[in-house]
């Protein structure tokens, strides 16, 4: 039974996200969501009570799902920058970027900014773990913020980067990264 809840939850989750994306924010209804689940609204309704409940639940799997992502990527690896590294990465592959599930940000901004409540929480954690990756604390935030702006490029379909480019500037954000743990080391080491 709890298996068939999560995988209905899910369902719905993906549908909100999908009228979201495709229609916008001011469409997302609990029928909207229901009808493109193929799922009564009833059957919404018992998972998720309201819409601000909908979303709520988006903004919580989103925020999980990239959690169990970085959590996954960093296991095996303990040097101190291993979360950052995981950060960007995970900001710039576009299977695990999240974006579709991203689409709760759109519709908290559009419906109740207070919904970003648990979004700000998240990202104040994410920043310390950023300073504490072991690297200059300002490279460290810049190397995460160019991440978030590259995240919400494609989040709003600003200026999508061609494939090359958006590999060049991973790279980039990469090799900084190693740089500075290399010029953190050869400080700590004279």
């Amino acid at each position: 039974m709890a298996k068939t809840t999560a995988n209905t939850k899910s369902k719905l989750l993906k549908a909100a996200s999908q009228v979201v994306r495709s229609r916008g924010a001011s469409q997302l209804t609990l029928e909207a969501v229901a009808k493109e689940a193929r799922v009564s609204k009833g059957g919404l309704l018992y998972h998720y009570r309201s819409k601000r409940a909908l979303i709520e639940g988006m903004i919580a799997h989103l925020l999980a799902s990239f959690e169990k992502d970085i959590e996954n990527q960093t296991k095996s690896n303990e040097d101190r920058s291993a979360w950052l590294e995981a950060y960007v990465k995970l900001s710039f592959d576009p299977h695990l970027s999240h974006l579709e599930e991203s689409a709760a940000l759109v519709a908290a901004i559009a419906n109740d900014p207070e919904l970003l409540v648990p979004i700000q929480e998240q990202y104040l954690a994410w920043q310390e773990a950023t300073e504490a990756s072991g690297l200059d604390p300002a490279i460290a935030t810049i190397v995460r913020l160019a991440a978030d702006g590259l995240w919400f490029n494609e989040l709003f379909d600003l200026s999508p980067l061609t494939a090359e480019r958006r590999a060049e500037v991973l790279e980039t954000l990469l090799k900084i990264i190693k740089e500075s743990q290399n010029d953190r080391q050869d400080c700590a080491e004279s």
